[in-house]
């Protein structure tokens, strides 16, 4: 159940992410691909790297 909890959470957050940053879903693939096993705040940060894919991250402050 706990597991499954975390895979919950997860997913939403990917497809916060990938709602708020805009990725393309060829690239989302391949991020999510790699980051798939990473803490939370890995995949953030390994977003932030790649300024060319944050376009408009006051949409994600907006939804909070």
């Amino acid at each position: 159940m706990r597991l499954g909890l975390q895979y919950l959470k997860k997913n939403l957050y990917l497809r916060t992410l990938r709602h708020c940053y805009w990725i393309e879903e060829n690239f989302w693939k391949l991020i999510l691909t790699a980051t798939l096993n990473l803490k939370k705040i890995s995949i953030v940060k390994l977003l932030k790297t790649e300024d060319s894919i944050l376009h408009r991250e006051e949409v994600c402050d907006a939804n909070k």
